[in-house]
């Protein structure tokens, strides 16, 4: 008999996504502090935990194709889960540089559709209560929770090898969850040339590249933030504490969505969040007091929080229903592919050369991006009922 957990919706949503965020919360944080350990330059650094996201810009656009061409969404989404959980365990063979970037690349062909995937599914599975991801996603946040602080203690006393662990027990829960998550049908929608025009072109262009923008400035944060406070002197414990506090503020945003997006609309939260960004990055450049890095961590809340789940919603209007996976995997890919990419090979050229200086080019790309997104469409959610563009 099948328990509780795996016959309700809710719960199976919300558990994909703490497990895929409970991974990204050891492999954000301590995946570049466990290559520093095992002797990888900044450039190294920058280049293997590039190479991942590299991989999130074209990889997960074939997958979407494949699975919205012949109506396959479960049967791939569960090959790139189980995929993924086996190809992380090679990490434990190797720490030569140029295996372990065969490794990532492998790797991230399968695991960088997962995301695109959950978010369609969820957003699918909600129907015309959108308003309500947020209580979903934020389980992501919790799993994120626990996995930085949990790790930044681990390494206090073990050894770094323990992220690799984490990672794999994350990944071989994910994958199991993944076979119980129901996939909404939609065998009679067909995906059709226009939509994949319509995602290249007019407003839904500049949306793209104001998430890239967004995510780029992110990488100097994502790929050397950890290791920024390890040099200054903090402790493990202290680095997973404020990464926690993060996902803990972003929490409480999406907690309150339902509110934000009843009264603002999306194009107002992306330029609050370019504004936040600016003030953050600000904040790091010329700052290493306890409690100014706390509250850097807050303004997560906004800049990854409200910046997020605004993008997610802003897609699903841009998009029929024949394009929705595409549709949220091209977002995935602009952002966490492209934009991280060139974030953390622009952060590891610059954090060698410039340190915490390096934030405040983070800052100049955010305020760019802020600046671009003055000319993005205005929606609402309730708009998207009646097809608004």
């Amino acid at each position: 008999m099948q328990l509780y957990f795996f016959k309700n919706n809710f719960f199976l949503f919300s558990g994909n996504y703490f497990f895929y965020f409970l991974v990204l919360g050891v492999y954000f944080p301590y995946f570049p502090l466990y290559c520093h350990y095992a002797g990888f330059s900044e450039n190294q650094i920058g280049i293997i935990t590039a190479l991942k996201t590299f991989s999130a810009i074209f990889f997960p656009l074939i997958w979407a194709w494949i699975a919205d061409r012949f109506h396959m969404h479960r049967s791939v989404f569960l090959l790139c889960h189980f995929s993924s959980f086996i190809l992380w365990g090679f990490f434990f063979l190797t720490e030569s540089f140029l295996m372990m970037l065969l490794i990532m690349l492998v790797y991230g062909l399968f695991h960088s559709p997962l995301i695109g995937f959950t978010e369609a599914f969820t957003v699918g599975f909600l129907g015309g209560k959108k308003s309500g991801y947020g209580n979903i996603r934020l389980w992501g946040s919790v799993g994120f929770i626990i996995a930085v602080w949990g790790c930044g203690i681990a390494l206090d006393f073990l050894s770094p090898s323990i992220v690799l662990w984490l990672v794999f027990s994350g990944s071989l829960a994910g994958a199991w969850l993944a076979v119980y998550t129901p996939v909404k049908k939609n065998s009679n929608v067909r995906i059709y040339k226009k939509d994949i025009i319509r995602l290249f072109s007019g407003n839904s262009m500049v949306f793209l590249l104001v998430t890239f923008i967004m995510l780029m400035s992110h990488g100097v944060y994502y790929g050397f933030f950890s290791i920024h406070l390890s040099k200054a002197g903090f402790s493990g414990n202290f680095i997973g504490f404020v990464w926690a506090m993060a996902s803990i503020a972003e929490i409480f945003v999406m907690l309150g969505s339902r509110y934000l997006f009843y009264y603002f609309s999306l194009k107002s939260l992306i330029l609050f969040s370019f504004a936040a960004a600016v003030l953050r990055w600000c904040l790091l450049a010329f700052s290493i007091d306890p409690m100014v890095i706390v509250l850097s961590q807050l303004l997560h809340a906004i800049t990854y929080g409200v910046f997020h789940m605004t993008t997610i919603l802003y897609m699903d209007i841009l998009v029929d229903a024949g394009a929705k996976t595409i549709g949220q995997t091209v977002l995935n890919a602009s952002s966490y592919g492209l934009g991280l990419m060139v974030g953390y090979l622009v952060g590891g050229m610059g954090f060698a050369a410039l340190g915490s200086d390096m934030f405040l080019v983070s800052a100049i790309m955010a305020f760019s991006g802020g600046v671009l997104a003055m000319g993005l469409h205005s929606l609402k959610i309730h708009s998207s009922q009646g097809g608004t563009r």
